[in-house]
């Protein structure tokens, strides 16, 4: 009979596992058991080890430790353990026991306690900021226990100069170990160097305190969370490298954060104060920061600080009060001193960058003044700051990442400026008036990162466009009452030169356009419109004129329109331009004028010598006059004056009717040469006057068919000394006398009369005089027809020489048809008044004319002398001599003899 089959192959093999496990459940039991029994830990053999050692590198890591235990409590011990991190060289933590209890079965399976006995926590040199092995935790002892939903933990140890410790309770999940270690582990290397190289730089920068202890508690909530708080008491000061030794009277620290039971924090909050802060001057009375948050999310935090009577870069009593929010990703503070005050708020943009806003903001210059750094800047870049500075509706932008300024709006206003000679002062003096601006920069432009809009410094309107680099580039435009030195040190010297040109009485109205660079005037170009008031050109006073700048490094051009001279509206103007060449040495560049218009004469000679301008001023010409002035560069400091004056209509010249003037006027420093054309006493008049006009210049005259009465009158208007009686001065008259007359010499033209030189002279005037040799009788005989005793003087002429004052005579002989008169005497040019004397003598007959028989003067003419005396214009005869006259003729001897210095 066959033996019966095997129900199925499945029955087969449970029916041999079962075997199987019967067969080890007993050695395992009797094992169990004797560990078990055992009363201390035992060593587990080298096949354990290798088995945990390939887990940790599994995730990672690689673990070393001189030997492994297993306690009766069923803890795994390490001893001196050392856990190194993939891709990293060296340890990073180590101990001199790791003991480790696990739950290997059940539901609530894992860690159920850590204890660590000597730790160590290391930041390797691969991970390190400053490239060596660092030390972060020492002396790291710590015992966990897992209780229901928390660890029951106490830890102490040490982090550079601060010591650490926590007792209480700590989230159940906190410690719990990852889902997927391997994973975990191969992902978290990168992210373990960051976690280790910012711990480094936390160390680095607690190592420079003054140390201290931190007390942390937890205590745990019904939910399974924990509620952790810490204390800590602080050293009182720490080491900066810029700061030196920052002291502290009484900090503190304390901080609170509950975690919930995976051990995620949720809300917390922290607060630092001290008292008596102090540094390199700098302190403070009570500083106090508090923050709160909830959570690691920033937009969760709002942190405050506030900082009391602090002195720091010069300023006393400051109170800072700053609050932040990151749900508004920005903050709020305010600023308070002695004497300036801001509000300030700030917030970060979308797209990644910071705004700050000040709505108002009242500072000082004396506390910015005491800031370094913008004291430095400030006096390099030669602007002064003075009074209270007010900002309003300030708007900065700053970059993404990094607080560095992109752009700025805003408005200003401060009570005094100074940058390059430009200043409310400078422009406004005593008017105590300020800038007023509005503010526009941008990092990102070329040219002008600055710009000031709006401006309004002193009354003065405009722009300002700036580099805000060392001789950077700039352009200026102004509007107002600009006084002209205020623009010196921009400018340079052709504009210093400008206004020497003009003196100035009042400021004047400027539209102008700047462009150039800081620091360098030759590089400047100028361009605008000013309209000046009463106010002194070369000398000359002139009324208004509109001044038109084109000005750069090459040239400089000065368009002068409605140059208006004087003082009234008759006195006429001019237009031209005034030039400067700096392509050429500065002693050539200029200025060169060139102007044309009806100006009055006088004004014109004023430019090239007030005591030529003064002779001038009694040429009364009408307002179709012309006149031309150029002025060039001298050899030395006066220029070179060229200037024509011409007038065809009827004018008067010193009280005399005339017409047809022209007159050129040259001056080459001192020396002076003027020449004039003109119709003068019902004659023509030539005129030459060259020299020094402060001195005494070279005179050359020559008159044609003038009216002797008018050069008489004209003669008695120049001098100095009225008359004895003026209603008895004679008027200039008309009469059909004439005079030719030519001189050479010198004059002063202050005192004309008193002349030095030599000439001659032709006088026609059929009424000269009429010569009655027989006086009285004679005329009776005239009445009967009978002329014979009357004879009549039609010329004049002769030689003279003036010295002193006077005018010398020698051979004046005065003609006529039938008789002549030869005279010697003298011109007294301050009466003015004339005293001749001379002899009269008859032409003779060639016929018999029975009336001559008459004729008795014949007989008495050896002994007549004739005198004419008086006024110039009217003089006095006497042709019946006295005996007197006989014998006072002798004493006349020396009459009108021209002294010897006239002769040489």
């Amino acid at each position: 009979m066959k033996p019966r089959p095997a129900t199925s192959p499945v029955r087969r093999f449970l029916r041999g596992l079962a075997n199987t496990a019967l067969y080890l459940l007993l050695p395992c039991q009797l094992l169990l058991l004797w560990v078990v029994t055992r009363d201390g830990p035992i060593e587990l053999p080298g096949v354990v080890a290798r088995l945990l050692e390939e887990k940790v590198a599994d995730a990672g890591g690689r673990l070393h430790a001189s030997r492994y235990l297993l306690t009766p409590r069923r803890t795994l011990v390490a001893q001196d353990v050392a856990l190194e991190v993939a891709g990293m060289s060296g340890e990073i933590f180590t101990a001199s026991s790791l003991e480790i209890g696990l739950r290997l079965t059940g539901k609530n399976r894992g860690l159920t306690s850590l204890r660590i006995t000597g730790g160590r926590l290391w930041c390797p040199a691969t991970a390190s900021s400053r490239g060596q092995r660092t030390l972060l935790l020492d002396q790291v002892h710590a015992d966990l226990r897992h209780e229901g939903r928390w660890w029951q933990a106490q830890l102490q140890g040490r982090a550079g100069k601060f010591t650490f410790a926590f007792a209480g309770t700590l989230p159940g999940g906190m410690l719990a170990a990852p889902k997927t270690p391997t994973e975990a582990g191969a992902e978290s290397g990168g992210d373990l160097g960051a976690v280790l190289r910012t711990a480094e730089t936390c160390l680095n920068w607690a190592d420079r305190t003054g140390g201290g202890s931190l007390h942390l508690t937890g205590d745990g909530r019904a939910d399974g969370g924990v509620e952790v708080a810490v204390e800590a008491h602080l050293g009182d000061h720490w080491i900066d490298e810029r700061l030196g030794i920052v002291r502290f009277t009484r900090p503190h620290l304390e901080a609170k954060v509950r975690l919930d039971a995976p051990g995620r924090p949720g809300t917390w909050r922290f607060a630092a104060a001290a008292q008596d802060l102090e540094s390199q001057g700098r302190r403070a009375r009570a500083v106090r920061i508090t923050a709160a948050g909830e959570g690691l999310d920033p937009r969760a935090w709002r942190a405050e600080a506030h900082v009391t009577e602090a002195q720091a870069f010069g300023f006393t009593g400051v109170e800072l009060d700053v609050a932040a929010s990151g749900a508004e990703q920005g903050g709020r503070g305010r600023l308070r001193t002695a004497t300036s005050a801001a509000d300030l708020s700030w917030h970060r943009l979308a797209d990644g960058s910071s705004q700050l806003l000040c709505p108002t903001a009242t500072l000082s210059a004396e506390d910015l003044g005491r800031i370094p750094a913008l004291r430095t800047a400030l006096t390099e870049g030669g602007v002064g700051l003075e009074g209270a500075i007010l900002l309003a509706d300030l708007d900065v932008r700053f970059a993404p990442e990094a607080w560095t300024v992109r752009g700025a709006t805003g408005r200003i206003s401060c009570g005094g400026l100074r940058a390059l000679g430009l200043g409310a002062e400078a422009i406004a003096p005593g008017a105590g008036s300020g800038l007023n601006a509005d503010v526009r920069f941008d990092a990102t432009a070329a040219d002008f990162p600055l710009i000031l809009g709006r401006l309004d410094l002193a009354g003065v309107h405009g722009e300002a466009h700036c580099s805000l680099r060392a001789g950077g580039p700039f352009r200026l435009n102004l509007r107002g009452e600009l006084a002209p030195p205020c623009l010196d040190r921009l400018l340079g010297d052709w504009w210093v030169r400008l206004w020497d040109l003009f003196r100035l009485t009042a400021k004047p109205h400027a539209i102008i356009e700047v462009e150039g660079c800081w620091g360098q005037p030759l590089s400047t170009t100028t361009r605008g419109v000013t309209t000046l008031a009463g106010f002194r050109f070369m000398q000359a006073p002139f009324r208004s004129v509109t001044v038109r700048i084109d000005a750069d490094a090459r040239r400089t051009r000065i368009g002068l329109e409605r140059l208006a001279g004087g003082d009234q509206e008759a006195d006429g103007s001019v237009d031209g331009l005034v030039t400067w060449d700096w392509s050429k040495p500065l002693a050539e560049a200029g200025p060169r004028v060139h102007v044309e218009g009806n100006l009055q004469p006088w004004i014109a000679a004023t430019i090239a010598g007030p005591a030529l301008g003064s002779s001038l001023k009694a040429v009364e010409l009408p307002p179709t006059r012309q006149l031309v002035v150029d002025v060039a560069p001298g050899a030395g400091a006066q220029p070179d004056v060229t200037a024509k004056v011409r007038c065809a209509e009827p004018f008067r010249a010193w009280g005399l009717d005339s017409a047809h003037l022209d007159v050129t006027v040259r001056s080459s420093g001192p020396e002076l040469g003027v020449g004039a054309d003109l119709d003068l006493a019902a004659g023509r008049a030539h005129l030459d006057l060259a020299g020094d006009l402060l001195r005494s210049p070279k005179v050359n005259l020559n008159l044609q068919g003038c009216d002797f009465a008018k050069v008489g009158a004209l003669v008695s208007q120049l001098t100095r000394s009225p008359p004895t009686d003026p209603g008895s001065a004679p008027t200039a008259r008309n009469s059909i006398a004439r005079l030719d007359l030519r001189f050479s010499g010198i004059v002063n033209l202050e005192d004309p009369t008193r002349l030095r030189g030599r000439g001659d002279f032709l006088l026609n005037d059929p009424e000269l005089k009429k010569v009655r040799v027989l006086g009285g009788l004679s005329s009776a005989l005239e009445s009967i027809g009978v002329d014979a005793t009357s004879y009549e003087l039609r010329t004049a002429q002769g030689t003279f020489g003036c010295l002193g004052g006077k005018a010398y005579f020698p051979d004046l002989v005065l003609a006529g048809k039938d008789a002549q008169l030869k005279l010697a005497g003298e011109v007294d040019l301050t009466g003015p008044t004339l005293n001749f004397l001379g002899d009269f003598s008859l032409a003779s007959r060639g016929s018999f004319n029975p009336l001559e028989l008459l004729n008795l003067n014949r007989l008495l003419i050896a002994l007549t002398k004739v005198r004419v005396k008086g006024p110039l214009s009217n003089p006095s005869t006497t042709a019946l001599p006295k005996l007197k006259d006989i014998v006072k003729s002798k004493e006349d001897s020396d009459l009108g003899k021209m002294p010897p210095i006239l002769l040489e």
